[in-house]
């Protein structure tokens, strides 16, 4: 079994201000589909937004002593047909990227969304170039369901999306 190098919490308020210096790193704008421009404020506007859906869990990923390094998220949560998205993994402080924290934050993840809110599929989207994201879902059980070719404009270039799922009976999360 893996070692449990990070463990989750809920996003609160008080993370706000940390979250969108995350997101405003070159990493995160790489990274992510959306390359938008993410202030205080803004992300202000989400949380508000995010408070009243219902179908979105983001949260805080933390090490032992509770400093905050990052986030995850279930999005998308159709609870009627047991599956959801995971997104929004980001290890915000550089300092624990390919530690495994990012690996152990997604076992915690994948664990509440299979133990807790009773799926049975998660899936997600990621740059087909992004080589150490794929490698991670890959260490994780997620398998590529399609491939979306220029899907995504990204850095001066059309990107392709891979499509990766796991399911409840092969989940790995330790």
């Amino acid at each position: 079994m893996p070692e449990k190098l990070a463990a989750i919490r809920p996003l609160e308020r008080q993370d706000l201000e940390l979250v969108a210096k995350w997101r405003q790193s070159s990493a995160a704008i790489e990274a992510f589909f959306s390359a938008d421009p993410v202030s205080l404020s803004t992300q202000g506007l989400w949380y508000e937004a995010y408070l009243r859906d219902q179908n979105d869990m983001m949260f805080v990923i933390i090490l032992d002593d509770g400093t905050p390094v990052g986030t995850i998220a279930l999005v998308n949560i159709d609870h009627r047909n047991q599956k959801a998205e995971y997104a929004r993994l980001l290890i915000g402080d550089p300092t624990f990227k390919r530690k495994g924290v990012a690996e152990s934050a997604s076992r915690e993840l994948l664990a509440f969304g299979f133990k807790q809110l009773h799926l049975t599929k998660i899936y997600l989207e990621v740059f087909e170039t992004n080589h150490a994201a794929v490698s991670l879902y890959k260490k994780l059980g997620f398998e590529t369901e399609g491939r979306f070719r220029s899907e995504i404009f990204s850095r001066g270039i059309w990107q392709n999306v891979l499509r990766m799922s796991v399911f409840l009976d092969v989940a790995r999360t330790g």
